[in-house]
């Protein structure tokens, strides 16, 4: 029996920097070093080479009468408008550059499943091959965008990126701009440009921000939080990649009981849930010193949060619990310490590792447990279409437990999402 093939069309549409997907560096291109926060997702990307681990996105789908021509317009307007979608990146004598190309044609595949047995299966195997195909990196685009028609009355559109160029609150910035984008078309009226939110701008304000005092004192409050290290925490590289996904929902009624708790103590969601697994931890290992990382936003002020990229920073979050501890005291003290560590989060997590020499001392991270709390609110409407939503994203198995909870379309529950290995 021969399976399915779905129809695929290439279009390839004008944009303001023609020519070929390709360039060679050359004497005249301008090279920037990467980021920090790229810093660490090229160290491990080099430790599993040509895996998916740091693709991230996901589907959009929506249900109604769509214009599929004034969509994929959005969408290459979006490309066209977030600097960071043009990143190349090339190795020099053994040294990471990147460079933003001027000469890349976006492209935008449409794939239609309508014509399949059944659309549905099929689409999600598209879905599940795509995730699993890994970036070239060097001298390479780092996103793929398609289109996708699985009946009359539904389509979308799928993207991947490499988390190299994007990360988490940058979807937020994908569906915004692509929604108001598409709906100006609609209207007949020309999309504003975003030339203001520039990744390329932002480079040289990091690199500028570790000549301020605050800089300094950021790094002295990290080393003295970890002059000593537990080494029941510590981790040490791995090979194997493999990892394992579970979720559990929060029903409506359990997630207001949290809320209730939440506000009664005034405490924050992610405060909550970083000390239940906190309780978690000391109960199952017996450690009293624990370690647990949780990523921050990292952006300030208004244009680095309108800005496409990758900023994420891993914060670690250091605390010692001891037995008969007053639980809610616990509760209190861990959400008034992580906003200690929320106002130094800006120093680089690869700056610290490497003052504390944990390399040297044959560990890669602080911690081997994670602990993410999201509550980003996509755009869920487009011209007045129900949309949904389905993010994709990689587990990194180096890190051995990442819980993530999330409060996502519906803010009356919400998701507890556990990957180990």
């Amino acid at each position: 029996m021969n399976r399915f093939i779905p129809t695929i069309y290439l279009w390839k549409t004008h944009s303001p920097y023609g020519g070929n997907r390709m360039m060679k560096p050359d004497q005249q291109q301008r090279y920037y070093p990467l980021t920090h926060a790229q810093n660490r997702i090229w160290y491990i990307e080099k430790l599993y080479p040509k895996t998916p681990l740091f693709n991230l996105g996901g589907t959009i789908t929506f249900k109604g009468h769509t214009d599929l021509k004034r969509l994929e317009q959005a969408l290459i307007r979006f490309i066209s408008n977030n600097d960071s979608l043009r990143l190349k990146f090339v190795e020099v004598e053994g040294q990471v550059q990147q460079y933003f190309s001027k000469d890349d044609t976006p492209e935008i595949e449409y794939v239609d499943f309508s014509f399949a047995i059944d659309p549905l299966s099929r689409y999600k195997e598209w879905v599940a091959e795509q995730v699993s195909i890994g970036f070239e990196l060097i001298e390479s685009p780092l996103f793929y965008i398609a289109l996708f028609r699985l009946n009359p009355n539904t389509c979308g559109y799928f993207v991947k990126f490499h988390h190299l160029i994007a990360d988490g609150w940058s979807m937020n910035i994908l569906t915004s701009q692509v929604c108001e984008m598409y709906g100006r078309l609609i209207d007949h009226s020309e999309p504003d440009s975003l030339g203001e939110y520039s990744f390329e701008a932002y480079i040289p304000a990091e690199k500028e921000l570790q000549t301020k005092d605050r800089f300094h004192k950021d790094k002295t409050f990290w080393r003295e939080k970890f002059l000593e290290l537990p080494d029941a925490f510590l981790v040490k590289s791995s090979d194997d990649i493999r990892a394992e996904r579970m979720t559990f929902f929060l029903d409506e009624a359990k997630t207001q009981l949290v809320k209730q708790f939440i506000k009664r103590h005034n405490l924050s969601m992610n405060s909550f849930f970083m000390t239940i697994m906190l309780i978690y931890l000391f109960r199952t290992t017996h450690n009293e010193d624990l370690i647990v990382g949780t990523p921050v936003l990292n952006r300030s002020g208004k244009r680095e949060k309108n800005i496409f990229g990758m900023f994420v920073n891993m914060m670690p979050f250091r605390k010692q619990i001891r037995e008969n501890e007053d639980t809610i005291a616990l509760f209190d003290q861990v959400n008034r310490e992580l906003i200690q560590c929320f106002f130094h989060q800006k120093y680089p997590f690869d700056l610290l590792v490497k003052d504390l020499e944990l390399h040297r001392k044959g560990y890669d991270q602080l911690f081997q447990i994670c602990v993410n709390y999201s509550n980003a609110k996509l755009v869920d409407q487009l011209e007045g279409l129900r949309s949904r939503t389905r993010n994709f994203s990689r587990v990194i198995r180096s890190i051995r437990f990442i819980c993530s909870s999330r409060i996502g379309m519906n803010p009356e529950a919400c998701d507890w999402i556990s990957n180990t290995r």
